[in-house]
């Protein structure tokens, strides 16, 4: 998984200076948990995560920061949904969860993109599929897994249509989408 961008927004020279994972944390609201939460992995059951960057929180409590950066290319800002992808958006509170059961402390899924930080909250209904279908999924993977268990990516790519369904909105595949706008450029 890829560190957050190191270079101030709109600035890709070296010499700009760092920017923290989560932007809108007030200086001193927290520090990284442990000493090298970049390469930590964490494991809960049958999942395991590794976020981008543990925060934990002066007053209580961690942020699970995974960074996406999609190539370089910026969210827009009037469509927000459109922007994102609903694996990274799941990947993202997957990996909340397992950190939250395997150090037993809350935790909140960030999702930190090129131009913005967006602070997840799923519903009861997203929370339960995912708690629910762990041992299915696990169960799947068996007999092609490198390892025991399932990370949260492999997870976040198995739920995605399932979690669409729950959402109402049809899942649609990025060759889908890519044919549709080439469908509609030709009609023009």
């Amino acid at each position: 998984m890829g560190r957050c961008p190191p270079h101030a927004e709109g600035s890709h020279s070296p010499d700009a200076p760092p920017r923290p994972p989560v932007p809108s944390l007030p200086a001193g609201g927290g520090a990284p948990l442990g000493p090298d939460p970049d390469r930590r992995t964490f494991q809960a059951g049958g999942l395991y995560a590794q976020p981008d960057a543990v925060i934990a929180l002066r007053a209580g409590g961690v942020l699970a920061v995974e960074y996406k950066s999609r190539g370089g290319r910026m969210d827009d800002p009037h469509d927000i949904p459109g922007s994102l992808r609903p694996k990274d958006l799941l990947q993202t509170v997957i990996g909340a969860m397992v950190l939250s059961a395997s150090e037993g402390v809350a935790c909140a899924p960030v999702l930190r993109t090129n131009n913005a930080v967006y602070f997840l909250r799923p519903g009861k209904t997203l929370a339960t599929l995912l708690a629910e279908r762990i041992g299915a999924a696990v169960s799947f993977v068996k007999p092609y897994a490198e390892r025991s268990g399932i990370s949260a990516s492999d997870y976040a790519e198995l739920c995605v249509v399932p979690a669409q369904m729950l959402s109402g909105r049809p899942a649609r595949s990025e060759g889908g989408l890519r044919g549709e706008a080439a469908h509609a450029r030709m009609l023009r």
